[in-house]
């Protein structure tokens, strides 16, 4: 009986999609009406009255809640909250924020933004959907909730990518490895 929280913590700028989150979290919401829902979004920006406006326009008042922003020190608070966190960017330098969910072993669900398919293996550690689609979002989102042996192994998979690819010991000997390489072209 416990609510399914889905989340993302991040600036609240039109280029990360958060439009998108709650506009197929409404779709959600109504598809599933039998599961208790709710939505966590952690983060502030030029787009939060817009935001709060639309989740008002979509009656979801009781089911999305905004944290505004928190200090990075307390990112692995607010992300131990969710049960699915999403990122659905339009465009992704590099997804930072998808790597610290998937270390705390959260499923996520990414928009296939360059940035983000660069650190999600599609239905291995997370889901990749079209970026700008609403109704594909919806189904991931659908497909994760009536799906809780999927999240968990999809989290745990995350997990286990990130302590392969991302951990320190791994990036310096990389960027070594690159600089190395540079440098004996010199």
């Amino acid at each position: 009986h416990e609510p399914i929280r889905i989340g993302i913590v991040k600036t609240l700028s039109p280029i990360y999609g958060i439009d998108l989150l709650i506009k197929a979290f409404k779709i959600v919401s109504n598809k599933l009406e039998s599961v208790k829902l709710e939505l966590f979004i952690y983060g502030d920006g030029p787009c939060v009255n817009e935001y709060k406006e639309l989740v008002g326009h979509l009656a979801l008042n009781s089911k999305v809640f905004f944290f505004g922003k928190i200090p990075h020190s307390e990112v692995p608070r607010a992300l131990s909250q969710l049960d699915i966190f999403v990122a659905p960017s339009l465009e992704e330098s590099f997804g930072v924020a998808v790597i610290e969910a998937s270390a705390m072993g959260i499923p996520v669900i990414v928009s296939n933004a360059s940035g983000l398919v660069e650190v999600v293996k599609n239905n291995i550690t997370g889901i990749i959907v079209k970026k700008n689609s609403v109704t594909d979002l919806a189904k991931a989102l659908c497909f994760l909730i009536c799906s809780p042996d999927v999240r968990s192994q999809l989290g745990k998979s995350g997990r286990l990518n990130v302590e392969k690819e991302f951990d320190w010991k791994h990036s310096i000997e990389a960027m070594e490895a690159i600089y190395s390489r540079y440098s004996l072209r010199q």
